[in-house]
């Protein structure tokens, strides 16, 4: 297997270099399977430890914000919009029932 530059002259103390370097030799290269595999791993959690939807939704946000900064992928962008219009709509519930009391 080919050794980019990069990974041959490594400092580990640069973790952005050693953060590239893995991408690069673990996921071929495509950082969006990485973002995809995180995504997974954030939902797996959210399985396991049954995690209530009020810390679910904020947090599902973030980390798909996240994603997409880091690997400029449409489909976190998505996934951003879609989390932020469910949340507006979760918002406009909640006014709602408050201003019908």
């Amino acid at each position: 297997m080919m050794v980019s530059k990069l990974c041959q002259d490594l400092l580990f103390t640069n973790f952005g270099s050693v953060g590239q370097c893995f991408v690069e030799l673990n996921m071929f290269g495509d950082i969006t399977l990485a973002g995809i595999i995180i995504f997974v791993l954030f939902i797996a959690l959210i399985v396991r430890y049954n995690f209530p939807i009020q810390m679910i939704l904020p947090v599902g946000i973030a980390l798909s914000y996240v994603l997409w900064l880091m690997t400029s992928a449409d489909l976190f962008l998505g996934v951003l919009i879609l989390g932020l219009i469910v949340g507006g709509g979760i918002l406009i519930i909640g006014l709602i029932n408050y201003l019908n009391r």
